[in-house]
């Protein structure tokens, strides 16, 4: 993974009433953006709940936007249902990222990215989002934009079932416009994956080595066999 800048330090608030601890921990793995006149650029933004018992629930939005341009968040904005002890709410949000222990290795999941956390033994998992701008065809080459993404977490309380805590967040974008000829976009790849064909068929790629290696060592013990009676009906001919 591409280096990424951790924003803030973690927030861990211990809530005396309802004895939960609540985190809220994001990577936003770059600030300074490139794009063309007319052109859009893609970014994303990383949250993780590895310190944390309780489901942290988080809504993104806009806080600046140049005029004229596009800003997308995926996941947007829509309802989730949660059942909090015995009754459902309702919860506006992009996403939910719900406490997990630290995994022993990477793996290849849709959404998320497995990320080495300072003092953490394995990996932890991140939910993704991604941000889109697009930019209108009369931008000015050169020009260097801000724009700025507001984020609000917030947490249930087990016995009412309405927000008990929240906290507010924002990232920050430098998006320069450049001309086509520097333009520089990564690609990404597309097609067969041996290593994520492997990572995801692991199991399977298993019991088919050990299927391969029991026909191989019944024929060479067959084999085996065949020659030895060959080699004793000369003897006795002899």
């Amino acid at each position: 993974m591409k280096k990424a800048i951790i924003i803030g330090l973690v927030l861990i608030m211990i809530s005396i009433a309802s004895a939960q601890v609540y985190n809220y921990a994001s990577v936003q793995p770059g600030k300074v953006l490139n794009v063309i006149p007319g052109g859009e650029v893609t970014t994303k933004l990383l949250f993780y709940n590895y310190y944390g018992d309780a489901i942290t629930h988080i809504s993104l939005f806009p806080i600046s936007i140049p005029e004229g341009w596009v800003l997308e968040i995926d996941p947007a904005v829509h309802n989730d249902t949660f059942d909090v002890s015995g009754e459902l709410v309702t919860v506006s949000e992009n996403l939910f990222v719900s406490p997990e222990e630290a995994y022993p290795e990477k793996r290849v999941e849709e959404g998320y990215e497995y990320l080495e956390v300072a003092g953490v033994d394995g990996y932890v998992r991140a939910k993704v989002v991604n941000i889109v701008i697009r930019v209108p065809e009369d931008a000015e080459v050169r020009e260097v934009f801000d724009v700025k993404i507001g984020s609000r977490a917030a947490w249930l309380g087990l016995q009412s079932g309405t927000i008990s805590v929240k906290q507010e967040r924002g990232f920050s974008y430098q998006v320069k416009i450049v001309p086509e000829e520097e333009y520089i976009r990564f690609v990404e790849p597309t097609g067969f994956s041996v290593l994520g064909f492997v990572q995801e068929n692991t199991v399977i790629i298993l019991i088919f080595t050990l299927i391969i290696l029991s026909i191989t060592m019944f024929y060479m013990a067959f084999m085996l066999k065949k020659k030895g009676k060959i080699a004793s009906k000369r003897r006795k001919k002899k």
